[in-house]
């Protein structure tokens, strides 16, 4: 280092043989951080004696280190000492810097470098004092170093707090909340590292100095029993300071199951509270365009405030306006988390590609049909029916899973996995493009299909949405003769709903006309489902058309009462969860319905009444104080009453 001499004058006799203590009251010394050496010495004219005219000791400055950028020391920067304030105590004051085998070469802060430790000693290394944790929250106290101990040694870190010396944290042999944190309880001084256990990281949570006014005053302690050990050697002391404020999106889909073209949608994300402290509000904006455009900035308040690492749904008040057909790369980015920076912008924006669907105008285009085979056409979406990013069975290509090993025509069809047996459990559906229908106009559906499945257990089901799969119908019932469905029931799909069940015993014709009594936009589905025992073949779909048609055969009409005052309860997402789930429910007139949720004993958790308005309304659940297990949540409408079942993990 480099070297500062002070100078002053003592006026004052000193008796012979004596010895007196000398005070600088003329300069301000500039005490160093760290490691450092005094030298003192005299100066007097006529001193016949010059080898008793100076005096050396070795000490070390115990700076204060304000901690709100965290604090790291790997001991490199010294090849003697260190440079940030730890200083050595005990019965031989072993502990020094060196460059330390058992650490790879590193330098780093070791009792006695690359030499046993004798036995039946304790050597303290203290730390700098830590302070400005009165605004700090989440820290912890990270260390890399190497154990290697003999019998009746101990190791350990002790804090300073009520006047004494106490153990830093305890033997966590699960890891709960610290990592690798000692690894004996049941040492001559409790909690602490024995043992030879080689280089290791640790980490233990500081959450007692959360906010906390008092200093952090640690110590390494090593107390040696019979010794001979290579001892105790740190690498590497870090104080981490997670971002204090941070949020993140970590999602982001649509509303509406499937997003509708030509007319407004409306966005939602999952925004996680990545920060240490508790996230009362943030702003949120999206873009449709992968981040070349952005939304206004819109404020989130979370109720209840997030605590750090929960989530909650956020639903934009701007609508994405009328996007065309096709794929869009929407973003979202978070920002001003409690009106203050945020600390880790690297999780501050994520982007997904969503599908807008295609649409057929039926006044236009006086019929769609596909036979899967045309490249020139857009190809069908296929979506988990009830999770977006759930997992989904329906695969385009040959099938080749007997009895259903080929397409109806051409070497194209839709199938639940074209060469396996279909899962169990499955809930997968496949989307038709948008159609625009007109009132007073009566439409043929009609497709090709083969099917094998456990009978009255597993099938499949056609279903029509007019609100971009908030809420879906079943299209028909198994009275509309042998060209629909040939059961009124098939248990895996919600018990009741009708559809088709068994063998085909080849391809058949299903078809069906159908009117609506006012212009709509309509997509189809058709939604397959399998419970826990028997899996098949499945079910293929291949030339499917949907057309105009003057035949007034056994019209299924879709009409004012069944449409104009209904109340759709949609899919609670996410299921399974954790914390807060939703309940989409849309509304086409004003109406109240009563949500009750009950644990599986039937005790009451949660109950309200909620008044609706025409439109998409979500209504949250909290459920993080919960047990994990099944919940049944029932929704009481004017119309009926819905129940589902509900996963909290």
């Amino acid at each position: 280092g480099v070297s500062t001499t002070y100078t002053f004058t003592h006026s004052a006799s000193i008796p012979a043989g004596g010895n007196i203590t000398v005070t600088d009251n003329t300069n301000t010394v500039a005490w160093p951080t760290g490691t450092f050496e005094v030298y003192a010495y005299t100066g007097k004219a006529n001193d016949n004696n010059s080898w008793n005219d100076s005096a050396y000791v070795k000490t070390a400055g115990w700076p204060e280190v304000y901690i709100q950028s965290g604090f790291v020391e790997d001991f490199e920067s010294c090849n003697d000492g260190d440079s940030s304030g730890f200083f050595a105590s005990g019965a031989l004051d072993l502990w020094k810097v060196d460059q330390i085998s058992a650490l790879g070469g590193n330098n780093g802060m070791s009792t006695r470098p690359n030499q046993n430790v004798p036995g039946g000693l304790e050597e303290f290394l203290y730390f700098p004092r830590f302070i400005g944790f009165d605004t700090i929250a989440g820290a912890e106290l990270r260390l890399v170093h190497d154990v290697d101990l003999g019998a009746g040694d101990v190791a350990l870190i002790e804090f300073q707090g009520g006047g004494t010396w106490n153990t830093l944290g305890f033997w966590d042999p699960q890891n709960v909340v610290s990592t690798n944190w000692y690894n004996t309880g049941t040492s001559s001084v409790g909690d602490a590292w024995a043992g030879a256990q080689g280089q290791m990281s640790s980490s233990w949570p500081l959450s007692t100095w959360n906010f906390s006014a008092a200093p952090l005053i640690l110590r390494a302690r090593m107390k040696s029993g019979t010794g001979n050990s290579d001892g105790w050697n740190l690498d590497k002391v870090e104080v981490y300071i997670p971002p204090q404020n941070s949020a993140a999106p970590i999602d982001v889909t649509t509303v509406e199951y499937l997003p509708v073209p030509d007319q407004n949608n409306h966005l939602k994300t999952l925004i996680k509270n990545t920060g240490a402290k508790v996230l009362d509000s943030c702003l949120v904006e999206y873009s449709t365009d992968g981040g070349t455009t952005w939304s206004n900035p819109e404020q989130v308040v979370f109720n209840p405030p997030l605590v750090p690492r929960k989530t909650a749904w956020y639903e934009f008040s701007q609508d994405w306006v009328n996007p065309t057909s096709g794929l869009y790369n929407v973003c979202i980015r978070t920002s001003r988390p409690d009106s203050k920076p945020d600390n880790d912008p690297s999780d501050d924006q994520i982007c997904a590609d969503i599908t807008v669907l295609d649409k057929i105008v039926m006044s236009v285009d006086s019929s769609y049909c596909n036979d899967f085979d045309d490249p020139s056409l857009t190809p069908w979406l296929t979506l988990n029916a009830f999770v977006k990013d759930g997992l989904t069975a329906w695969e385009k290509g040959t099938p080749a899973v007997a009895p259903l090993v080929s397409a109806n025509s051409g070497s194209n069809a839709w199938m639940t996995d074209l060469d396996s047996n279909y899962k169990k459990r499955d809930s997968s559906a496949l989307y038709t493009p948008v159609f625009r229908l007109d009132s007073g106009q009566t439409y043929t559906y009609e497709f090709m299909h083969a099917f094998s499945t456990e009978i009255y257990h597993d099938g499949g089901t056609v279903d029509v949405t007019f609100d971009g799969g908030i809420t879906w119908h079943t299209v028909g019932t198994n009275l509309y003769g042998a060209t629909w469905f040939n059961t009124s029931f098939v248990t895996s799909l919600d018990v009741f709903k009708p559809g088709w069940t068994g063998l085909s015993n080849g391809w058949q014709q299903a078809k069906l006309n159908l009117a609506v009594d006012t212009a709509r936009n309509a997509i189809f589905r058709f939604r397959f489902g399998s419970d826990e025992t028997v899996n098949k073949a499945g079910w293929a779909i291949d030339d499917f058309c949907f057309y105009k048609t003057s035949d007034d055969t056994k019209i299924f009409v879709i009409g004012q009462e069944e449409l104009e005052h209904n109340i759709g309860v949609g899919n609670i997402h996410p299921n399974p969860t954790s914390g807060v789930a939703q309940l989409p429910i849309s509304f086409q007139s004003d109406a109240d319905v009563f949500i009750t949720v009950r644990n599986t004993q039937g005790q009451v958790l949660h109950q309200r009444n909620a008044h609706g308005t025409s439109g998409i309304q979500t209504f949250t659940i909290e459920t993080s104080s919960w047990a994990a297990g099944m919940y049944l949540v029932e929704t009481v409408t004017p119309l009926g009453t819905d129940v589902q079942r509900l996963i909290v993990e």
